[in-house]
This record gives structure tokens, sequence and C-alpha cells, in this order.
């Protein structure tokens, strides 16, 4: 990963900024280097050409690492990956092997969780906020193909459901079980909260599963 992290301070960039960042780095560095604006000195000319190349290859390497890896992640300090001599992920071959596994079975949207699941790995904490799942929490859960979670979230739904429409049945009779509703309605927006909190630790061991199903 030492190489990555020159690449980054070729284009005078801190490790571990984002894409966006990178690319206005790049364009600047090329309109400050541009081999055009030494035309009257050629040794300048020739250093601007030394240096253009390395600029280019410094973002094209660091774009591919992205689109094969996801996004790294650095330690604050800037001197490499965070845990790379100790803990889980113990050097760079095996965290460049976990990424390749990661987002070959993520599939789409394998930077947003890829970069997670290093930090999970790596014991930094396991609670990252998923929208997707708090919103759609059986749809999303389909999709990341959790079928058997999938399916006790479908049992408990219709648990629910049921116990709400006899709630409100029993309601015309007796107004007192209203606040029964209500906490059935409370309940089931902390845990759809929780999931929402937790849902990516959940799929992490989900593809942890899967990626020692393949060695």
């Amino acid at each position: 990963m030492e190489k990555l992290r020159r690449y980054y301070e070729i284009l005078d960039v801190v490790p571990g900024a984002n894409l966006q960042e990178i690319k206005k780095a790049y364009r600047d560095a090329i309109s400050v280097w541009h081999p055009d604006r030494f035309a009257n000195n050629p040794k300048l000319q020739q250093k601007a050409q030394e240096k253009l190349k390395d600029i280019n290859e410094a973002h094209d390497k660091i774009y591919s690492f992205f689109k094969e890896y996801g996004e790294p992640v650095f330690s604050s300090n800037e001197t490499g990956i965070e845990g790379n001599k100790s803990g889980p992920v113990g050097n760079d071959d095996e965290e460049l092997l976990l990424r390749r596994n990661y987002c070959s079975i993520v599939g789409k949207n394998n930077a947003f969780y890829v970069e997670r699941f290093i930090k999970f790995k790596k014991k930094m904490g396991y609670s990252s906020w998923n929208w997707a799942a708090f919103l759609f929490c059986i749809p999303w859960t389909i999709y990341r193909k959790m079928y058997m979670l999938a399916t006790m979230f479908i049992a408990i739904y219709a648990f629910w459901l049921y116990a709400t429409f006899r709630i409100l049945e029993i309601s015309k009779i007796n107004p007192n079980v209203e606040e029964e509703l209500y906490f059935l309605m409370a309940s089931v927006w902390c845990c759809k909260a929780l999931y929402g909190i937790f849902a990516n630790a959940v799929y992490f061991y989900h593809i942890e599963r899967k990626t020692k199903q393949r060695k």
C-alpha cells in the first residue's frame, strides 16, 4: 500500500481523499505542469514532461484501485492502511484479496460496502447508518440475498399486521387498548432504526460467510 500512498502524494492530496478530490487535484496538477507552459525553457519543459508522466500514472493507478477494490482506508497519521501491521487484516496482500472477494460478491455499489467491511474486519466498530435498510427493510434484505433473515422479517411483519388489526377491532369495543397500538407502532420503528444502524454489519457477516465458502 506504500505505492498507493505515494501516488496520492504525487497528486498532492491526502491519503483517503475521495474520487472527486482526486480528479480536481489531477486537473490542477496538469495545469501547473503542462509542458507547453515551459516552451521557452527546454530544461524545465523536459522536467514537466517527466512530472506529467508521473501525474498521469498516479491518477490511473488510484482510479484503477477504486474501480477494482473500492475506496482505500488509510490510517489517521497517513502512514499506510490502518492496521496493516497487526490485527485481523495482517498485510497488504491479504487486504487486497479481501477487497477483491468483497467486490465480486457484493456486485453493484461495492465501494459503499467494501470500505465499511474493511473497517469492520479491523474491529473499528460495527455501527453505520444504512438508509435503504431502514426505509425498505425486507426488499433490501432480499436484494442483498439474505433470504433466511428476510423470511424472518416477513414472519414478524405478518404477526405485526395481525396484531395491529386485532387491536383495531378490539378498540371499537374498548378504546383503552389504543395505547397498545401506539406501543406496537413505536416498537416497529425502533426495530427498523436498529436495523438501519446495524444492517451493514449484518451484511458484513453474510459476506464473510460467502467469502469463507469460496476458500
